[in-house]
């Protein structure tokens, strides 16, 4: 090492050390007297000596009087008196009046489940061929088929059923075009 490095290595000791020790007097001067000694130190200083000293006022960090409870002569001197953890009582609104709920639909008939594929006539007696779910079905008038669907009237146009569970009248048409 030569002188230059040495010289350098002992500027940032000296310098490291000057501000270890002013920010301990600082410290000390703050828990002491409330005001705080500002060092200011010159940048380029090899020997570092404070430069000017000024003294400000800090304000303490903790208001003291803030904590200072009042004496309160309602206070209850038992800290262990048995206390009511019970709820107060709760505040009833009169209950709505009830809604009536909205009448159920009026039900129906679902959709006729036969296609019809042809009819065959002998002597004023008219056989009906269907077709219900991938089934031939064949039928005359008053028939029943699977106790839901009877064939009330055969025309040339139409078909009428009634849907046994309603009682509802339903039409197939087989007019053929």
């Amino acid at each position: 090492m030569n002188r230059l490095q040495k010289s350098r290595i002992r500027a940032m000791l000296l310098t490291s050390a000057a501000f270890v020790s002013a920010s301990l007097i600082v410290a000390q001067s703050n828990q002491t007297t409330g005001y705080a000694d500002e060092i200011v130190l010159a940048k380029a200083d090899i020997n570092p000596r404070p430069r000017a000293v000024r003294k400000h006022y800090v304000q303490p960090l903790l208001d003291l009087e803030k904590l200072k409870r009042a004496s309160d002569p309602d206070a209850v001197a038992d800290l262990f008196a048995a206390k009511s953890l019970a709820l107060p009582p709760p505040v009833i609104a009169a209950p709505p009046a009830p809604v009536a709920p909205p009448p159920p639909p009026v039900p129906t008939a679902p959709a006729l489940p036969f296609s019809y594929v042809g009819k065959l006539v002998i002597e004023d007696e008219v056989t009906l061929f269907l077709v219900q779910q991938n089934q031939n079905v064949s039928a005359k008038l008053h028939d029943v088929i699977d106790n839901t669907y009877r064939i009330e009237q055969i025309s040339e146009n139409d078909v009428v059923f009634t849907y046994l569970p309603l009682n509802t009248q339903q039409s197939l048409n087989i007019r053929r075009n």
